[in-house]
């Protein structure tokens, strides 16, 4: 497993977008701490780059999902749809998942209360 950190996170306050490859064909993105704009920036940078089968968003670790972290996560999962590569999201907190719901994505969205259920049930990609 390789990991990188987009923004260090020096206490647990401090917003961080990490990535972690997990196989080959799966990419665990894991943001803490509030969305402020850099923390977004990142996230969106992060989620453009990816092209594994297999990306899941883990926000177990955010308070509160932003309007424009919602809009880049819709974004991210049309691109990863367009591509037929599989998304998924953790999302644990209610507020967040609400959010979540109301952006394009929402009623497609595979949503999940913890990383490990993601990871379990986020179906592999099938080749042709």
């Amino acid at each position: 497993m390789r990991k990188s950190v987009i923004r260090p996170a020096w206490d647990a306050g401090t917003p961080a977008v990490r990535v972690s490859r997990h196989r080959s064909d799966m990419t665990v993105v894991t943001v803490t701490g509030a969305l402020d704009q850099p923390t977004v920036r990142a996230l969106e940078r992060v989620l453009r780059q990816d092209r594994t089968p297999r990306l899941i968003v883990d926000l177990s670790a955010v308070p509160e999902l932003t309007p424009a972290a919602a809009g880049t996560i819709s974004r991210a999962h049309a691109r990863a749809r367009a591509e037929q590569r599989r998304f998924s999201v953790v999302v644990p907190q209610r507020a967040a998942a609400k959010v979540l719901a109301a952006t394009h994505a929402g009623p497609q969205l595979m949503r999940f209360l913890t990383l490990s259920d993601a990871m379990r049930e986020t179906p592999p990609v099938l080749l042709r």
